[in-house]
């Protein structure tokens, strides 16, 4: 049963998604940076919810989406600009919008404090 209380802390989240397509040119430039890219991640201050690449229907990785839960996107736009792929031009293209929950699990995807 999802309360009252996980709705609202929900429905009063920002959440903001950074959704990258890599350079099929940079593959080399890919595979240099991977390890830092992933450390980068995983050491980040931002809040972030998923992330992960992105495949195409053949599952060749095509790149990578971030879901974050923060107060403003300034905080994904700096992030962003920091991250070893960025820096090193792996990306072709990169949005950063805002994202509004409509529909989810909140049992499993919203922690109570």
């Amino acid at each position: 049963m999802v309360s009252d209380r996980q709705q609202q802390i929900c429905a009063e989240a920002m959440f903001v998604v950074r959704i990258a397509t890599s350079d099929p040119s940079k593959a080399s430039t890919r595979a240099q940076y991977l390890e830092a890219h992933k450390l980068y991640l995983r050491n980040t201050k931002l809040k972030i919810i998923f992330s992960g690449p992105l495949h195409d229907a053949g599952g060749r990785p095509i790149g990578g989406m971030v879901l974050a839960d923060v107060e403003h996107i300034d905080e994904v736009l700096r992030f962003n600009e920091a991250d070893p792929f960025v820096v090193n031009d792996v990306y072709s293209t990169i949005e950063i919008l805002e994202w509004n929950v409509t529909i989810a699990n909140l049992q499993v995807y919203c922690i109570i404090p």
